[in-house]
């Protein structure tokens, strides 16, 4: 029977197996991350988007109506506040596949409240901005967050399943079908520099995506686009001058071969019950951080470089280390100035 391996597991196993040990083998409940549950709302409400049959949508195009449901920008960013606030009630968690309570930067319950409003304007800012980009844009070609299972690269015992945000004909009518994915991530790659853009263009999660739609379709794509829901100008809560970009990223053999790595990797550690724990960057957004850095968390008081105080060299001192030290190396020492 084929094992089946989500992307979202894969993709936290390549990230940290510990993590992934921590989350999916010993099932480890915590509190998500805000900026987690943020992105997923805004997901759950674009894809809500799109509901409407190619049918109703037809008869809406001959109204002159926009595809998209509801049809006015303020009706989409009242229905983000709705649902922002229902997913920060806790009895509503389930429903919004959140089954943790959610994890806030800020400590007092002041901070508390004014972290979940700046989330409430900055994903009010993101819906307004793509309702206003995609209201006379044709709609995707497939399912928004279209599901897949297909056979992992090079075996027919694993399974990877997961799911597409959106597949996109750019531009309509060309036959070249894009990969959709939507980020509410601060990150920018559109430096025109390849190592700034190396994770982009090495990413698993889009190199599964790309698989997977060559195995569904039984057709190349043209890229893969990784699409930024920011905005033009500045940003609403912290007033920084900001112009995402879109960034496309190709795959070929090279990306899928590395992708079986990956997926032996994960299965010889399923075997040998083996997960190290790989620390980075990637740490300080992680949900089990304070549990990965048992017996307890430890902190230091930062110390600005401009005060840290190296002491002066004594030159005396020197030269009697370095000469009681020669005699037993055995070589000859230079002379001090």
């Amino acid at each position: 029977m084929a094992i089946r391996i989500s992307a979202t597991k894969l993709l936290n196993y390549g990230r940290c197996p510990y993590c992934y040990f921590l989350r999916y083998e010993a099932k480890i409940e915590v509190p998500q991350a805000i900026y987690l549950v943020f992105g997923q709302a805004i997901h759950q409400l674009i894809a809500s988007f799109y509901r409407l049959t190619p049918e109703q949508q037809a008869k809406r195009l001959k109204r002159g109506l926009t595809i998209l449901f509801p049809t006015s920008k303020q009706s989409a960013v009242k229905l983000w506040i709705s649902l922002w606030e229902d997913v920060l009630k806790e009895k509503n968690a389930k429903r919004f596949h959140n089954p943790c309570k959610i994890r806030f930067r800020g400590k007092t319950k002041t901070e508390i409240e004014k972290e979940k409003e700046k989330y409430k304007e900055l994903g009010a800012s993101m819906i307004a901005k793509y309702w206003e980009d995609n209201r006379n844009a044709p709609p995707p070609v497939a399912p928004v967050e279209r599901r897949f299972t297909v056979c992992a690269p090079g075996r027919y015992d694993v399974l990877l399943v997961g799911a597409i945000d959106q597949i996109r004909e750019i531009p309509y009518g060309s036959g070249k079908w894009y990969i959709v994915d939507l980020k509410t991530g601060w990150q920018d790659y559109g430096e025109e520099d390849p190592r700034l853009q190396f994770p982009v263009h090495h990413d698993y999660q889009f190199t599964i995506y790309s698989w997977a739609f060559r195995r569904i379709f039984g057709k190349k794509e043209a890229g893969i686009i990784r699409y930024p829901l920011g905005w033009k100008g500045k940003n609403p809560i912290t007033e920084e001058k900001i112009d995402k970009r879109v960034l496309v990223t190709p795959r070929n053999e090279h990306h899928y071969a590395d992708l079986a790595v990956l997926i032996k990797s994960f299965l010889l550690s399923q075997n040998k019950q083996l997960f190290p724990k790989i620390t980075g960057n990637h740490c300080w957004y992680c949900d089990y951080l304070e549990i990965c850095s048992h017996p307890e968390l430890i902190t230091s008081q930062p110390i600005p470089v401009s005060q840290f105080d190296w002491g002066k060299v004594d030159i005396e001192i020197i030269r009697e280390q370095l000469e009681e030290v020669a005699p037993l190396k055995k070589f000859s020492q230079p002379k001090l100035l």
